[in-house]
């Protein structure tokens, strides 16, 4: 059977030899070394380049880099603090800001945990602990299962809430100062508009009742648009008291018409 071979050109005298000739068979010319070496050399680079990947991802990881010291100082001082504070939490993820190279002075680190039912952080700063959340995680679990499971959810209302604490988290059921803060997104132009506002209210009034005091405040936000309501009552709390009473409302429309239009 005859063989076939493929031909190319020499790039040196212009004839025809054989594609897989190191040397022209006529001039002589290096056909192929050049092309070889420059592949070689690619590969050389990019092996180099991925172990280098390499230990950087493993030294970043273990927060071995020059910068990252108080990063691993704080990590170990909070798995310290978790073992002998909360035995069976389950670590989460960890937050380093001290661990990015550019920190603008952020030096604090926080690790999240789960324990019964709870998420919760650690925060530790220059190799001290400054912040345990368990017991404020637990006082926000409190209240979640009071507004947002008993109030928010059997109405299918999605409403952003941030709670501020003004006591002891240590105290369970939490009975002291409470802030709240309802942030109500595109359900409506105006108070009136969004619809169940006054039947929270009502709701609260009688849910906070285990309160020593509270502050609520009604923030409505639409998005892209121009209104922009605010609405703050409380119980009890006395710097936000008017004429010496807590501020309550005897029906709806007075309590529709205490909204402010803060932005037009």
């Amino acid at each position: 059977m005859k063989r076939f071979t493929v031909k190319t050109i020499c790039k040196n005298c212009v004839k025809e030899i054989d594609a897989s000739a190191a040397f022209c068979t006529y001039c002589g010319a290096i056909q192929k070394k050049r092309r070889r070496s420059f592949r070689n050399n690619t590969l050389i680079a990019l092996g180099v380049m991925a172990a280098f990947a390499l230990i950087i991802v493993i030294l970043n990881a273990n927060f071995l880099l020059p910068w990252q010291r108080w990063a691993r100082i704080n990590q170990s001082v909070i798995r310290e603090y978790a073992s002998e504070n909360y035995p069976n939490a389950k670590e989460l993820y960890g937050r380093y800001g001290s661990a990015a190279f550019f920190k603008w002075n952020d030096y604090t680190d926080a690790i999240y945990f789960e324990q019964d039912g709870l998420e919760f952080s650690i925060i530790a700063e220059y190799g001290d602990i400054i912040l345990d959340n368990f017991t404020r995680s637990r006082a926000e679990a409190q209240f979640n299962a009071i507004i947002k499971d008993e109030f928010l959810k059997p109405r299918g209302l999605d409403t952003e809430i941030r709670y501020l604490f003004f006591g002891d988290f240590n105290i369970y059921p939490y009975t002291e100062g409470l802030g709240i803060t309802l942030k109500v997104i595109n359900q409506g132009r105006s108070p009136q508009e969004v619809g169940w506002l006054y039947d929270f209210y009502k709701f609260w009034k009688d849910k906070g009742n285990s309160l020593s005091s509270y502050i609520v405040t009604i923030e409505i936000w639409e998005y892209n648009k121009s209104a922009d309501w605010k609405l703050w009552y409380y119980l009890n709390y006395s710097s936000h008291k008017r004429d010496g009473e807590p501020l309550v409302f005897s029906t709806e429309e007075e309590f529709y018409n205490a909204f402010e239009l803060r932005y037009s």
